[in-house]
């Protein structure tokens, strides 16, 4: 080859060289450009969402006083009330107390304690397995179950409130430590409250 023919070949390597560069700068620029639009769209939509995307907290609040349980919304207005027992005198926490719902299990599954198992053999000559399934007649939680994780300095790690086998025991002080609620009104709150975080307060 002369050496007009290198010069021509060098000419062409250069150009090809060239235009693939700035391919990829515009292709680059183009995936800039796509990037920021996904970016401007995304925040654009996060903006359009309404307030409750990111809900506020209900409270639940059971009085010792009067034996309710009250379920407020983030405004403090009453959504609803419900009648429950409560805790034995001596098993009575020192109020207030606060916490939040952890979980909601429905059907509620009862694992008794030691102290239940004996409390049951005892007083009411019934021995109860290590494990009470959902629906059974023994089963103390009735039909579903809130596990509550307290945040006040030196209260017990957890409560319950849960339905009851024992309706007749509403409005007294009946527990071992938990808060009983008729099982149409637990299951009504927890349609109420799953999904939401939620607060809450025992008080007189």
């Amino acid at each position: 080859m002369g050496v007009a023919g290198k010069s021509c070949a060098h000419y062409t390597w250069a150009c090809d060289a060239i235009l693939e560069r700035k391919y990829a700068q515009k292709e680059a620029a183009m995936r800039t450009v796509i990037m920021v639009m996904v970016m401007a769209i995304i925040l654009l939509i996060v903006m359009a969402l309404p307030a409750r995307a990111v809900e506020d907290p209900l409270t639940i609040t059971v009085n010792f006083n009067h034996f309710t349980l009250t379920l407020t919304d983030a405004r403090n207005v009453v959504v609803v009330t419900y009648p429950v027992a409560l805790p034995k005198p001596a098993e009575n926490p020192r109020l207030p107390v606060t916490g939040y719902v952890q979980d909601i299990e429905n059907p509620a599954w009862w694992r008794p304690t030691a102290r239940s198992i004996r409390y049951y053999a005892e007083h009411k000559r019934i021995h109860l397995p290590v494990v009470v399934p959902p629906g059974h007649p023994l089963n103390a939680m009735g039909a579903a179950k809130i596990i509550v994780i307290y945040t006040s300095p030196g209260a017990k790690a957890t409560a319950r409130i849960h339905g009851t086998n024992e309706p007749k025991s509403i409005g007294t002080r009946a527990s071992g430590g938990c808060i009983r609620m008729h099982n149409k009104d637990v299951l009504d709150l927890i349609t109420r409250i799953r999904g939401r975080p939620t607060n809450v307060v025992f008080e007189r």
